[in-house]
């Protein structure tokens, strides 16, 4: 079984590994990305997996720009620890979520300027 999540980030939540940002704000930061994507997983109807599950964050940009996908880590990371608080898995360890991987996805001339998407599709993995 297959679920994805999108999730639209404002630039005011958005994070990348190469910003410097200050303890306070990056926190802040993260814990909006962290119970937007638990809300949206309730909204968008997710239901708990069976682990373990791969991740890919594929993140889709607004114009054809050259960018780094590695470099949304730490987005990816707080929408993980909001899908554990939306009881999608036990916990984000290796144990039960293996990845994210990060790809980079198509342009979406759509998207409102001053957003980021981000669509993460989890995977249950047959063992």
């Amino acid at each position: 079984m297959i679920q994805t999540l999108t999730l639209a980030i404002p630039s005011s939540d958005w994070m990348t590994s190469n910003q410097r940002l200050h303890w306070a704000e990056k926190a802040r930061r993260t814990r909006a990305v962290r119970l937007m994507a638990a809300w949206a997983a309730r909204r968008q109807g997710l239901a708990p997996m069976r682990c373990p599950v791969h991740v890919t964050v594929t993140v889709q940009p607004r114009t054809k720009i050259r960018f780094d996908p590695g470099n949304v880590s730490p987005i990816s990371k707080a929408a993980l620890d909001g899908l554990t608080d939306a009881k999608i898995w036990p916990d984000d360890s290796a144990q039960f979520v293996i990845g994210p991987d990060h790809r980079a996805g198509q342009p979406d001339p759509e998207l409102r300027p001053g957003w980021h998407r981000i669509i993460i599709d989890i995977e249950e993995i047959n063992q």
